[in-house]
């Protein structure tokens, strides 16, 4: 009878470790990638977040308040959104506008003098700009923090409009 002598080569103990270090290897890459889109991702939501929201809350206001009057006007020099609302037989004013990178909002009663320090702040803006287009529609704009321009156009449709 032949005895079977199993010799071990290197190479047996050598692969299944080089196999799991590559694997080792492929996961970490994997993981670091992850976590780079993750970042990206994060970063992009939050400025996207800073921009659409100053769009909406104007979007909304206006839609809220769109059985009143609703125009562009001036406090101290700055452009503003005003809307003006009846309430209980007395005339309000809300003025919407941008000061000091800070969209600011101000609910006084008609004909009361206004400033804009006098404003309570909503919300982070850059850039921020708005205008009055034909036919009853507005236009808003602004900046993200990576420089890309957002705008919209709402329409007033309330009977008081001017």
């Amino acid at each position: 009878m032949a005895e079977s002598t199993a010799r071990k080569h290197t190479i047996d103990i050598l692969f299944p470790w080089a196999l799991f270090g590559l694997l080792a290897i492929c996961g970490l890459l994997v993981l670091i990638l992850a976590a780079d889109i993750y970042q990206d991702t994060t970063t992009m939501a939050d400025e996207n977040y800073e921009s659409r929201t100053v769009l909406s809350y104007l979007t909304e206001k206006i839609h809220q308040n769109d059985n009143g009057t609703v125009t562009i006007g001036s406090v101290d020099g700055t452009d503003s959104l005003i809307i003006r609302q009846d309430y209980d037989g007395e005339e309000y004013c809300t003025y919407i506008f941008e000061e000091d990178g800070m969209l600011k909002e101000l609910f006084v009663r008609s004909g009361t003098a206004v400033s804009t320090a006098d404003g309570k702040a909503v919300i982070p803006v850059e850039d921020f700009k708005m205008e009055a287009l034909e036919n009853g529609l507005l236009h808003f704009s602004c900046m993200s923090e990576d420089g890309r321009k957002m705008d919209t156009v709402v329409a007033v449709v309330g009977s008081g409009q001017e």
